[in-house]
């Protein structure tokens, strides 16, 4: 034990060595936030009409949240809300969905999409009768990740449904960047 006690938050941004582009090339980045949502905790609703998050360009929707161990050993949070997402279809252009604390309410025609390949051409080679109409498996666009704290997700499809990645941001592994500073 170190003598200190647990806290976390949201880094709203920090520069960092950008080794990722070419390692014989010292550059910084900056590593920031870069979407809509209440970082602080609160509830966030998006809501469209038509489809959001498509052609390449995701959305990042994020709440936060924060805590830490008091001195007596006791937890306190803070943060947190409901994330609302109510669209005509989510696309599949990388969407984010970050909830720390609290719940995630998706609603939506397709979430992602699914697309029937690989019709079943065997050349003559098996004598049973085949269904060239019939796809045999299917082609996955996610329609967005998740990240979740303490949190629950509600997610409403009433078509595709192609889920991403579910992590917690609490467990992700390290990435290559480091930040800039005195080295202390």
């Amino acid at each position: 034990e170190i003598g200190q006690r647990t806290a976390w938050g949201i880094n709203f941004g920090s520069y960092t060595y950008d080794q990722i582009r070419d390692p014989s090339i010292q550059s910084l980045g900056l590593s920031a936030f870069s979407g809509l949502g209440t970082l602080g905790g609160g509830n966030v609703t998006l809501q469209a009409g038509g489809t959001i998050g498509d052609a390449g360009r995701g959305v990042v929707v994020a709440v936060g949240g924060s805590g830490r161990v008091m001195a007596d050993g006791s937890l306190v949070q803070t943060g947190g809300g409901v994330l609302s997402v109510k669209a005509g279809d989510i696309g599949t252009g990388g969407n984010q969905f970050v909830n720390l604390r609290g719940r995630i309410d998706i609603a939506t025609g397709d979430f992602g999409s699914l697309v029937a390949t690989n019709f079943r051409n065997d050349g003559g080679s098996d004598p049973r009768p085949i269904n060239p109409l019939t796809a045999y498996s299917m082609t996955t666009l996610v329609g967005g990740d998740f990240a979740l704290g303490d949190s629950v997700i509600d997610l409403r499809a009433r078509g595709d449904l192609a889920m991403g990645a579910i992590i917690d941001p609490g467990i992700v592994g390290m990435t290559g960047l480091t930040d800039i500073g005195s080295g202390s």
